[in-house]
């Protein structure tokens, strides 16, 4: 970690600062520091600056004019993701850190890949899943092992985010959602399918995508059927270079929280089971299975550990600071968004040459 207090700038000051990043940072007091935060709504990011003893500042611009971070933290709305890290780049900050997507675009990524290779600012995303220790141990030694997975799903079933957002803090700021008492809103309209759907896939799919690039070829991605579950959320099919990947994401109060990507080869499988992402409770726990001469198969469990991926993610950040650690590759990071990107494209493509659905179940 960081041989001094390293101080940090937050962009955003929404739920994922309130009830991600601040309750993370507040397990590092003697490595990180909150030291300004800047927000649209200024009097949330002073409320969010008074909890944690920053300063609330009026913009972007003036967080890399006045004091300069050591760390930014971009936690804004989507669209402004890219213009903010490469401001950021620029500004000869120690670390950038965006909350997913990077970007909107694969050409707005390649901007910002360049703009880090010119001033050696390391970018670093927050999906969460590809820090999670667990993870790493298993994924290494699935890749290790040379097992190939002919399936991989990805299943994501979540209360509505302000569930589990409370039980990490108090979150201000938030708005209100539909009263309970209010009108079962009318059937949606194609346009509201296609944002709903694009809204799933960069939005939450994108936290896995990244680790089923792992275990997938390299090779040209064809999404092959398009469903919407009721009461909300998407099943996505598509073949990765004859590989099957499933992507699956719903949302209802009643059911209980599982997020979960399974790997399944001929004679391999692998597991992931991940907490809430709000939830601050450890790591994945993670079942690998793998033959074996003298039973058949043998299975293997590994964690939960007390590091969720968000404290190894700040760990990792605290080890670019003091020169120890590996920035993400660039051309990776490009290449996960494109790839999630590229499944969005295609399922909303899909979604609009079909008709309305029937309710459908999950």
């Amino acid at each position: 970690m960081p041989s001094r207090i390293a101080r940090v700038g937050v962009v955003g000051a929404g739920a994922a600062t309130q009830a991600i990043h601040l309750p993370t940072l507040a397990r590092f007091q003697d490595t990180f520091r909150v030291t300004a935060v800047t927000d649209v709504n200024e009097a949330l990011a002073a409320d969010v600056a008074r909890r944690v003893g920053a300063t609330a500042v009026s913009s972007l611009s003036d967080m890399l004019t006045d004091d300069v971070p050591d760390v930014v933290v971009i936690c804004s709305p989507n669209p402004v993701h890219a213009e903010q890290v490469i401001a950021s780049c620029r500004a000869r900050v120690g670390a950038v850190l965006c909350e997913k997507p990077l970007a909107m675009s694969v050409g707005e990524a390649e901007n910002i890949a360049r703009v880090s290779r010119e001033t050696g600012v390391p970018v670093i995303v927050g999906t969460m899943h590809s820090f999670d220790p667990v993870w790493q141990t298993v994924s290494r030694r699935w890749a290790e092992s040379g097992a190939s997975a002919h399936t991989v799903r990805i299943a994501t079933h979540i209360p509505p985010n302000p569930v589990t957002e409370d039980l990490a803090t108090e979150v201000t700021g938030r708005p209100a959602g539909p009263s309970v008492a209010s009108p079962a809103p009318s059937r949606p309209s194609l346009d509201d399918r296609i944002a709903r759907l694009r809204g799933g896939v960069l939005g939450l799919a994108i936290h896995d995508l990244p680790l089923a690039r792992q275990l997938l070829p390299d090779a040209p991605l064809r999404v092959i059927a398009v469903r919407e579950p009721a009461p909300g959320g998407y099943l996505i099919l598509a073949d990765v270079g004859g590989h099957l990947l499933e992507v699956f994401g719903g949302s209802s109060r009643n059911w209980f929280p599982d997020w979960q990507l399974e790997a399944i080869g001929d004679d391999n499988a692998l597991l992931a089971d991940f907490g809430p992402s709000y939830v601050h409770a450890g790591s994945a726990v993670a079942d690998l299975t793998a033959p074996s001469p003298e039973t058949g198969f043998t299975s293997t469990r590994m964690g939960p550990t007390t590091d969720n991926g968000y404290m190894r993610l700040w760990r990792s950040i605290g080890d670019l600071l003091d020169g120890r650690g590996t920035a993400p590759a660039l051309d990776t990071l490009v290449a996960d968004l494109a790839f999630a990107i590229e499944l969005a494209d295609q399922a909303t493509n899909l979604l609009a040459t079909q008709p309305a659905p029937t309710e459908v179940r999950a």
